[in-house]
């Protein structure tokens, strides 16, 4: 009897791992199990067997979503910038079941010197700019260019897609200073690296 329930359990493992899905689904083999247990044990209910059925993303896809291409952010005279509405710039995710960003790294890029606060920036700092991005603008870029941990910060939660919740807006803000680049065209600052994983931050 042993040996039919680990057969069974065997062929119960093949077929899910024959399908593939966005999660893996994993069977365990309660038969299987119990035949290592003494026959005392399996006198209580000899009618009977139990398989828990459990479901985990599977580590091996990649999860589906989508991030802003760009954050076109409009220079005022001033230093301010004026970046785009919080409805355009907005993470989605794609996947069948909710994920939420762990954590986000920024890469300044070029001459472009990324401070905490460019317009306390030292003369000598060209070309600094400071912003702040997130669903409540809670991502500091500066602090941002070492990973930054959003693991348990709820607003980046996001639900199925299709959901209704499956996306999280992206309001901006910033300043420049000491700008010697030639903003007479568009260009490169920095870089937003976005992780995500599957699951809400609690």
């Amino acid at each position: 009897m042993c040996r039919i329930a680990k057969e069974k359990a065997r062929s119960g493992i093949a077929m899910c791992r024959s399908r593939r899905t966005v999660a893996t689904i994993v069977l365990a083999g309660a038969l299987a199990a119990g035949c290592a247990m003494p026959a005392a044990a399996l006198a209580d209910d000899a009618s009977q067997g139990k398989t828990q059925v459990t479901v985990v993303a599977d580590p091996g896809q990649t999860l589906k979503f989508e991030v802003p291409t760009v954050i076109p952010f409009a220079a005022s005279a001033d230093g301010v910038l004026v970046g785009p509405s919080k409805e355009v710039a907005k993470i989605t995710n794609k996947s069948v079941f909710g994920i939420h960003v762990t954590e986000v790294g920024v890469e300044a890029k070029g001459a472009w010197n990324v401070v905490a606060d460019a317009a306390k920036a030292p003369g000598q700092t060209k070309n600094a700019i400071d912003f702040q991005f997130g669903p409540a603008r809670q991502v500091d870029a500066a602090s941002a260019l070492i990973p930054a941990d959003t693991s348990s910060d709820m607003g980046f939660n996001m639900g199925y897609a299709g959901s209704g919740t499956e996306s999280v807006e992206i309001d901006t803000a910033g300043n420049v200073a000491h700008v010697a680049a030639d903003l007479s065209k568009e260009t490169s600052v920095a870089t937003i690296v976005w992780t995500v994983a599957p699951g809400a931050a609690a």
